[in-house]
């Protein structure tokens, strides 16, 4: 691949990734819109949403969001940390982390990529 195409390699990581917390966000909001307990909910998917936002504006502005992208992978790395935290503790299944892991990990992968290209 030449080095044109993949500089939007990360860029579509970040749009692929923004694309998950808004759907995560949606999920949240038609799964746990009533209850007793759904305050909680809700807010964690407008956290998701605010998240995938961030993600997507990356992804059309990556060359301007060095920090931007810093507290996403923050974000993501935290939600990522808790499910292990939660898994170990014996509160959850093995799918579970793994699959909040995954943006964290895609995170991480783009700006690898980035920064090998730069090096090159």
């Amino acid at each position: 691949m030449k080095a044109q195409q993949l500089k939007k390699i990360p860029a579509w990581i970040y749009y692929i990734t923004g694309a998950a917390g808004l759907a995560m966000c949606l999920w949240m909001f038609l799964s746990h819109f009533t209850g007793e307990d759904s305050h909680p909910w809700l807010e964690l998917g407008a956290g998701w949403m605010l998240a995938g936002l961030l993600c997507i504006w990356c992804g059309m502005d990556y060359s301007r969001s060095p920090v931007i992208r810093f507290f996403c992978m923050l974000f993501f790395g935290l939600i990522a940390f808790i499910h292990w935290l939660e898994f170990f503790r014996g509160f959850l299944p093995i799918y579970v982390p793994i699959t909040q892991s995954l943006p964290f990990v895609l995170l991480i992968s783009a700006e690898l990529i980035i920064c090998n290209l730069v090096k090159e």
